[in-house]
């Protein structure tokens, strides 16, 4: 009896871990990067490193003057910095539904076989300052805050919100994002 006990508990430990695994898999990038009582600060800078679909790195600040680091094996580091002000309205709670379906579009849209990307944001002012240039350096899409979804930008005019700004996915093959080519696109970020 206690035999047929501890094979059960361990049959059902292993399906445990087993599933654990399976949702940590399909759940995609996740958002443990995302630092505690950040969602509602506003962003003034973030960059996301992935590579093998899985995060290396995140560097955000926020606009209260607070510079975040995280690696997976060294968790966060915080610092305060000079205060700068979001020039875009996204919120640090909106980064992770973004990170999560820029991965599943580049998953799905990107052929150039790179193992690791970094998105990178871009403010508005910049972003927008010359489109027609900006869709002339690589395909462009539109990420929707409301529904969370990205969708290819088919004609060279933008008429969404500019308040928001774009994420760059810098496709490569070096996991530390060093000296390797490159593929490029955009995505606009709009309401």
């Amino acid at each position: 009896m206690k035999k047929t006990f501890i094979v059960s508990l361990c049959f059902f430990l292993l399906l445990c871990m087993c599933a654990g695994m399976f949702a940590a898999c399909s759940g995609g990038i996740g958002s443990s990067w995302l630092p505690q009582g950040a969602e509602e600060k506003g962003v003034a800078f973030w960059q996301l490193n992935v590579a093998e679909h899985a995060v290396t790195r995140c560097i955000l600040r926020t606009d209260d003057g607070i510079a975040y680091d995280y690696t997976p094996k060294g968790g966060f580091t915080e610092k305060t910095e000079t205060v700068q002000t979001a020039d875009t309205k996204l919120t640090a709670g909106q980064l992770p539904a973004l990170a999560q379906a820029a991965d599943a579009f580049l998953k799905e849209n990107d052929s150039s076989g790179k193992k690791g990307y970094t998105l990178s944001l871009m403010e508005p002012r910049y972003a927008f300052s010359d489109f027609s240039e900006t869709l002339a350096m690589g395909k462009a899409a539109v990420y929707s805050i409301s529904s969370g979804k990205i969708t290819v930008l088919e004609a060279q005019e933008y008429s969404g919100s500019k308040a928001y700004g774009a994420v760059i996915p810098v496709m490569s093959d070096d996991p530390d994002f060093g000296n390797s080519s490159v593929s490029r696109e955009w995505i606009h970020i709009d309401r």
